[in-house]
């Protein structure tokens, strides 16, 4: 299947031993929700091969399958997220810098069909959706470390019924998106369909 590419480069205020630390800390925390998995998964788990069924923070099944396909601790983690409509690989390097800094090269490849047919105006707008998400993931990254240290004030606390209040509305506007997208891919083979073939 065709493939779009994304790639960004930042460079963060934390190491690349705290940076990795926590990535890696998430895929422990993500192997957690799952309520059908027998034995506790460790850092030491963590390698190419690895699959581990994702779950939301509520507990609710994600549809969606994380499997670890390249990992080298402090330096490299290539992932695949597979559900049944889609499939995305991130792919993560970490470059040490000087004074307790590092360079975050992070790749994402996702499915053609995730993104309008025509690269019109929707399709820019949903590559600079992705790209931000990729950004504040990286961010979101930076900020929990320098909390752990004192460095940032703590993140603040939100109600629980806001927060699933939050949710459904993303979950419906999610499918919302996939519906335009499914629809102007369709309209748009249909069109492809009936222009007739050039001389």
């Amino acid at each position: 299947m065709e493939k779009v590419h994304l790639r960004i480069v930042r460079t963060l205020d934390i190491s690349a031993e705290e940076f990795f630390a926590n990535l890696a800390q998430s895929v422990v925390t993500s192997a957690q929700r799952d309520p059908n998995r027998t034995r506790e998964l460790t850092l030491q788990d963590i390698k190419p091969g690895l699959s581990i069924r994702q779950y939301t923070r509520d507990g609710r099944d994600a549809g969606s399958t994380l499997i670890i396909k390249e990992y080298e601790y402090g330096r490299r983690y290539y992932a695949r997220t597979k559900a049944s409509a889609d499939t995305v690989d991130i792919d993560i390097t970490v470059t040490p810098l000087e004074g307790s800094h590092c360079e975050v090269t992070y790749f994402q490849h996702m499915d053609r069909a995730m993104f309008p047919k025509r690269k019109g105006v929707l399709y820019h707008f949903s590559e600079l959706y992705f790209l931000s998400r990729m950004s504040s993931r990286l961010y979101d990254i930076q900020a929990i470390v320098r909390r752990e240290k004192g460095e940032i004030p703590p993140a603040p606390k939100y109600n629980p019924l806001v927060l699933q209040f939050y949710h459904n509305i993303m979950d419906k506007k999610k499918a919302v998106r996939a519906a335009q997208i499914q629809a102007e891919n369709a309209a748009a083979q249909k069109s492809e369909q009936a222009d007739p073939p050039l001389d």
